[in-house]
């Protein structure tokens, strides 16, 4: 990680920063036995201001998978047991929303169980924090894959043996669940995100809600992608919930934000109202910065390749140097990329920030791959294929354009 300030160096902030790591330690120690029932990775037992927190490199990308997996590999007896009902629950609610999609209209199945709001407008509140994070369908494809059988449902995604060592051989599956669990609100009917705008995604985040029901409509591989989406997140929750109907925000947000404008608007709005802005990035975006914003501007690196394999420790450091700055009165704008695993930081950050500075103020954007237009050459899929036209929200400091670490 690249720090532009280490928070236990500001004068008259290292005894709070150390009562924060501490109840931190204390907070994390506490959700691994919750998710996993195992300890923290042996690295995260000297504090969140662990010298370990102070760079990134392809040995620390290691270390924090290897020692992610040796914790979970310490989990309880119980755990295995627990975890495989976890799993049948999962593939008996996949076969079944499955079987049910199948003699439905895709429109009328999603609506019967799926609300997704659109056209967001986000701003601060004077006082109040701010969550929006996403999961898009990818993620929900790819549980599907994991635990329908393959006769249920046309599957976009043909061999899923890779997400099955990111997602379930990790414990990330098993972290994101309780996560969700804790953030949830759950009234026998629906089930909703009180304090944090959850996006939905079914189709590439690039149209909104009802346009990606259209899309679905008229075209073969949309509707193959909407509709294994669909399925995913409803089984999912299904096994965790019962039956219920889902409340979600739009996940196209960034990337249809990116193109009205609206993203700018919003992200300087939020920068308008904090001191520092800090952005947990992959090493290709080093440097990455809001164009035109004038605060300090901080940068957590995180794996590009290996970030659910290594949840653990990347949650323990990140979260942990979030909070640090948080403890120093700082309003923070936290800006992230970093796939699946941002939902698990977005929700554990929330939980943690209110355990453990709750006097303390934070926003929190997942952006996923709008982040890229700051560096192309390094970017992914979405910005070769997409090419939006706005390039300039982001820029990159001279020392990050050109892609480092792992």
């Amino acid at each position: 990680m690249h720090s532009d300030m280490d928070a236990t160096s500001v004068p008259g902030h290292a005894p709070r920063s150390r009562e924060v790591a501490a109840a931190f330690d204390s907070f994390f120690a506490a959700f691994l036995r919750q998710a996993i029932d195992a300890g923290p990775p042996d690295s995260c037992r000297n504090g969140a201001s662990s010298p370990e927190a102070a760079e990134f490199s392809a040995e620390t990308e290691l270390r924090w998978r290897d020692e992610t997996l040796a914790s979970l590999g310490r989990a309880g007896p119980a755990y295995t047991k627990q975890r495989e009902a976890r799993h049948a629950r999962l593939a008996e609610a996949m076969e079944s929303v499955a079987t049910e999609a199948a003699g439905q209209a895709i429109d009328a199945f999603i609506s019967a169980h799926i609300d997704i709001t659109s056209g967001q407008r986000f701003f601060p509140t004077a006082g109040e924090d701010f969550y929006y994070l996403k999961i898009n369908h990818g993620y929900w494809e790819q549980l599907l894959a994991l635990f329908v059988d393959p006769s249920r449902v046309s599957l976009r995604i043909r061999d899923a043996s890779g997400f099955r060592r990111q997602y379930l051989a990790s414990g990330f599956m098993d972290a994101l669940s309780c996560a969700i669990r804790n953030a949830v609100s759950d009234d026998g009917s629906v089930i909703r995100f009180p304090r944090v705008h959850f996006g939905v995604s079914l189709s590439s985040g690039t149209a909104d809600h009802p346009d990606v029901l259209r899309e679905a409509q008229s075209d073969a591989f949309r509707r193959q992608v909407v509709l294994g989406a669909a399925i995913g997140v409803t089984g999912f929750f299904e096994s965790l919930f019962g039956p219920r109907r889902l409340s979600f925000c739009d996940g196209s947000f960034p990337k249809r934000g990116l193109a009205t404008g609206l993203l700018r608007e919003s992200l300087q709005a939020f920068a308008a109202a904090a001191d520092r802005v800090i952005l947990v990035v992959p090493p290709h975006l080093r440097g990455i910065r809001i164009a035109g914003v004038r605060l300090p501007h901080e940068h957590f690196l995180l794996s590009g390749s290996m970030v659910h394999e290594s949840w653990a420790a990347t949650l323990f450091f990140t979260v942990g140097r979030i909070l640090q700055r948080i403890a120093t009165g700082d309003r923070v704008l936290v800006i992230t990329q970093s796939a699946v695993f941002s939902a698990l930081l977005g929700l554990c950050l929330q939980a943690a920030k209110d355990a453990v500075v709750p006097d303390g103020r934070v926003s929190f954007f997942d952006l996923g791959q709008v982040t890229d237009i700051a560096n192309p050459p390094a970017a992914g899929s979405w910005l070769r294929n997409h090419a939006p036209t706005d390039l300039s929200l982001f820029t990159l400091d001279e020392d990050g354009a050109t892609p480092v670490g792992p």
